[in-house]
């Protein structure tokens, strides 16, 4: 069950290196140093994801997962570093929530913990696909390889495609390199998956919160038309008053994520593109490779589509804005009362959507457009090769 105060998802945020506000922590400045060490951590990783994406290209050596995992870990740089610029928004955000439920909509604890409930399963559900990952993808083949070598003493490893393959031959020998670059692999995979999801995180449970928010609005929403004008204009104000701090909820949420969603919709369409040639143009037979290319192409759609849905749904549910508005009967009120409630109206005419200045609009039309635009550039380097 959600926390009234949102502790836990403050606990996620700082566990995932999204929140840098440790305060009564006794090793307050230890923790902040941590989260500042990862983004360094991360913005070296790109590097020697990326150089030995370009080295195994020289070589024709490189793989469309390695491609998949260097256009991951570029988007999850500029994640970090954009969230930590944006951090002071990130406390802003949560303090908003927690501020409009205490100033508009107290005693409805029940109905904000009815409505969050579905999105928090999700994101156990969610935890736990990606804890598997890194056990039966990153920690397993490891492990199985080690036993076998201890046993059989084979010469060369058996291991799943990863970043930074091609720093590895092929049939390479498990020397000092081998360890150093599976080693860096391995500890890079893991925080970054869950650096990952805590982003992907952050976005649902806050894009959940929003609509629960505008739902409750929606249901508490009424006016007595024969009421006395000063209680009828007081309740316009109130109503007014809670709109207003819900449309600035939903500017810093833009503001929040919509640059680092739309760089991650463009790098996810150039990796649905890379992962379809790979998978119809392969020359190896190896149920590995192929297994692999299977694996990284539903995790990337199942990333990208959990995000279009998030925002999807909270469009969905400040859609119910007007339609609540107008079905109050404000064409009973009196004309100088009537302007300011028309004008709540036309307010909320347009649905809130998560946008980076007007392009790249984080619903499923636009995760279908992605699929569209990677399916033609697929085509086009099909028909060229």
């Amino acid at each position: 069950m959600a926390s009234l105060d949102l502790s836990d998802l403050i606990f996620i945020l700082r566990l995932t290196g999204f929140y840098y506000d440790f305060s009564g922590f006794k090793a307050e400045r230890v923790l902040v140093a941590l989260q500042i060490f990862r983004i360094f951590f991360f913005i070296c990783s790109a590097i020697a994801t990326v150089c030995s994406m370009i080295y195994g290209a020289v070589l024709s050596e490189v793989s469309s997962v390695e491609v998949f995992f260097a256009f991951i870990s570029t988007v999850m740089t500029l994640k970090l570093i954009f969230m930590y610029t944006m951090r002071f928004e990130t406390e802003r955000v949560i303090r908003m929530i927690v501020d409009i439920r205490e100033k508009f909509q107290s005693g409805t604890d029940d109905e904000f913990q009815q409505n969050t409930k579905v999105p928090w399963k999700l994101v156990h559900i969610y935890a736990f696909a990606y804890t598997m990952f890194n056990i039966f993808y990153v920690f397993l083949p490891t492990v199985i390889d080690l036993i076998v070598w201890a046993i059989y003493k084979t010469p060369y490893p058996i291991r799943l495609p990863m970043a930074m393959d091609s720093f590895i031959q092929q049939r390479h020998a498990r020397d000092w390199k081998y360890f150093l670059v599976t080693i860096t692999t391995i500890t890079w995979t893991c925080v970054g998956t869950y650096s990952h999801m805590g982003m992907d995180i952050l976005l649902n449970i806050i894009c959940a919160y929003y609509a629960s928010l505008v739902k409750t609005y929606c249901n508490h929403l009424k006016l007595d038309s024969n009421a006395p004008p000063e209680k009828i204009i007081a309740a316009i104000k109130q109503h007014a008053a809670h709109h207003q701090a819900l449309h600035n909820l939903s500017l810093k949420m833009i503001k929040l994520f919509g640059y680092p969603y739309a760089v991650q919709n463009v790098v996810g369409s150039m990796c649905v593109c890379s992962l379809l040639y790979a998978l119809t143009s392969r020359t190896s037979t190896s149920s590995v490779l192929f297994f692999a290319l299977i694996f990284t192409m539903l995790l990337l759609l199942a990333n990208l589509v959990c995000a279009a849905y998030a925002g999807q749904y909270a469009t969905n549910q400040t859609a119910l804005i007007f339609d609540s508005l107008y079905d109050l009967p404000w064409y009973e009120l009196r004309p100088e009362e009537r302007k300011y409630f028309i004008t709540m109206i036309c307010a909320a005419r347009e649905p809130f959507t998560i946008h980076y200045h007007g392009r790249s609009p984080l619903d499923l039309s636009n995760f279908m457009s992605i699929l569209n635009t990677a399916y033609s550039y697929f085509m086009f380097i099909k028909s060229a090769m």
